[in-house]
């Protein structure tokens, strides 16, 4: 699947769960949530850290109710993808919980999560407001995990984040203020040179680094973004509000 069918992939599935009437605004009555083989779901209480709900977890991840906890929730990442996944669900959640958000603010993440038995599989997680304080503030979640693994093979973490009134220029600086420290000093001026259209002898000329030293900034740059080339690179740092 390409990158840009992903995202309308993504636009889709967002918007479905944007527009999703079925979510039960009690726990007892997720109880009968229609779930395939392939899904689970839980409730994440941010106020206590703990899952206040699960239901098909053991069946589709192998996890039992004890092991399926928030530590695990926010630890089971492929280790290639965890430093992405967590900067991403952190701003998310931190910006839902400082901003009141009505029952329409939904994440939509896709990355590698390992089962109990130690396989990596692809997931699409679809993540919606719960529950909120007298104030308007996030307090629980209700997320929506789906193996997506035979319809997309690639190693890229795509996301989506929307709700009514949601400010975009300034989630996207939010987010970039969690990469600060995800790509060194040095990188981020060959990412420069390179959103200016520079290729490495020219980038390599203006650091006064050589060009061998620019290939290898930018083959690890790529490698830390889960890019395939530049473009997708430009466009994972617009996204993430990095430039």
């Amino acid at each position: 699947m390409s990158k840009n069918d992903m995202d309308t992939f993504l636009n889709q599935q967002a918007e479905k769960l944007k527009n999703l009437e079925a979510i039960p605004q009690k726990l007892d009555g997720l109880e009968s949530y229609p779930l395939s083989a392939s899904q689970c779901l839980y409730i994440h209480n941010f106020q206590t850290k703990s899952i206040s709900f699960q239901k098909g977890v053991s069946e589709f991840l192998g996890y039992s109710q004890d092991e399926f906890n928030s530590q695990l929730v926010n630890s089971f990442f492929h280790p290639q993808d965890k430093a992405i996944v967590s900067r991403l669900i952190q701003a998310s959640v931190s910006y839902a919980i400082e901003n009141k958000f009505s029952q329409d603010a939904h994440l939509s993440l896709t990355y590698r999560i390992r089962k109990k038995n130690g396989e990596y599989i692809k997931i699409l997680r679809q993540s919606k407001v719960f529950e909120a304080d007298k104030d308007g503030h996030l307090v629980s979640n209700f997320s929506l995990l789906t193996d997506i693994s035979y319809m997309d093979t690639s190693n890229c973490v795509e996301w989506n984040f929307d709700a009514n009134y949601l400010d975009q220029a300034a989630f996207k600086r939010y987010v970039g203020h969690q990469y600060e420290n995800f790509f060194s000093a040095r990188q981020f001026e060959v990412i420069k040179g390179i959103t200016e259209g520079l290729n490495s002898k020219e980038i390599a000329d203006l650091l006064f680094i050589s060009r061998h030293t620019v290939d290898t900034h930018r083959k690890n740059i790529l490698k830390k973004a889960r890019c395939k080339n530049s473009v997708e690179l430009i466009s994972f740092c617009k996204k993430n509000g990095l430039i």
